[in-house]
């Protein structure tokens, strides 16, 4: 495995394709490739143009905000220390999304629905969060610390809560309403 050093902001592509750790000291400006297992880090954000695509698992720290895109293949966790304004790519088998700030990006399959949770420790309006469940009906699960609705458990409705089988298995909780 290779470790990828930039000690400042990141304004070429980077391709690490056995994975490994990448680092970038600054904010990430283009688009970084990767393969195999790779731990991620950016200190700063990954700005409206910047682009993470993982093509194995990967384990990914942004220190700012997302706001350009973050694509996984493969199961993934990621942890955005500020808001997610962008895209985030859910990949196969699973995915753990921890958001330090604010939800208004939007959270879509690379290519099939696998289950994910996502933790908000910000603001995320509910309606995101409906968009969310029509990508993956049945297939996540959230904490959302701050919405527009009551604190509670979503959705209410009867339709949202059943499936074919009985149940349905998405479901999100608000702790406190704006």
């Amino acid at each position: 495995k290779q470790a990828v050093i930039i000690e400042e902001d990141c304004l070429h592509q980077v391709s690490a394709p056995e994975g490994g750790t990448i680092l970038v000291c600054g904010n990430l400006y283009s688009t970084l490739d990767v393969s195999g297992f790779s731990e991620i880090i950016i200190t700063g954000d990954v700005r409206p143009d910047g682009y993470i695509r993982s093509e194995k698992s990967c384990h990914a720290f942004i220190g700012g905000r997302l706001e350009g895109t973050l694509q996984s293949s493969d199961w993934s966790k990621v942890w955005i220390d500020s808001d997610l304004s962008g895209v985030l790519k859910t990949g196969f088998s699973s995915t753990r999304i921890h958001v330090n700030g604010d939800y208004t990006g939007s959270i879509i399959p690379h290519e099939q629905p696998f289950p994910f949770f996502l933790t908000v420790a910000g603001f995320a309006a509910n309606d995101s969060l409906h968009r969310i469940m029509e990508y993956y009906p049945n297939r996540f699960n959230a904490s959302i610390a701050v919405s527009d609705v009551p604190p509670g458990l979503y959705p209410q409705e009867d339709s949202h809560r059943r499936n074919e089988r009985g149940n349905c298995f998405a479901r999100w909780s608000v702790q406190q309403q704006r």
